[in-house]
């Protein structure tokens, strides 16, 4: 109990930052077989202004569906957590050239289906960035989620510029 405590996010149910490294470099060693890996980092979109408008059970909501979404994009048995606030983190082995991409497009589609159907006062989004590397190593991982991370910026610059919904 008090290890599960320690390494998941209790909002969630995925892994907290420490437990998402530890299974990603596990994931690493389990697979140095294959080819190449995909580095996810991934951030709700405007959760504070979610917070500020709505109350931090709003935002509390919205992490949670963030955590769904992105449970649900990602091959099976690939680990995922949330490293810290609205910051989700992943490793998942590709089956074919251009998944990564892929991903983020179906993250963005199934963040628009849950829009059209929500009854929420603001509009749900995810920003996704990936990172492909070829190298099964722990040293290379942590370079890669930086290098994802800088992808997500990329992609947070397109963004909804309000998530209040008018």
């Amino acid at each position: 109990v008090l290890d599960f405590a320690a390494h998941h996010d209790k909002l969630t149910g995925l892994y907290n930052r420490a437990g998402a490294m530890s299974q990603m470099i596990s994931f690493l060693h389990a697979n140095q077989n294959s080819k190449c890996f995909v580095a996810v980092m991934a951030d709700l979109d405007h959760l504070k202004q979610i917070n500020d408008n709505f109350g931090h059970s709003a935002g509390d909501s919205a992490i949670k569906m963030t955590a769904k979404i992105l449970s649900g994009v990602l091959p099976k048995n690939s680990p995922l957590g949330r490293s810290g606030g609205d910051e989700f983190m992943g490793l998942f082995i590709p089956e074919y050239e251009g998944q990564a991409e892929d991903i983020r497009k179906e993250v963005l589609e199934r963040c628009e289906l849950y829009n059209k159907s929500s009854k929420k006062p603001y509009y749900l989004g995810i920003s996704v960035g990936c990172a492909t590397f070829y190298d099964a190593d722990a040293a290379t991982l942590s370079d890669e989620m930086k290098h994802a991370d800088k992808e997500l910026y990329k992609a947070k610059k397109l963004r909804r510029k309000n998530v209040v919904r008018t």
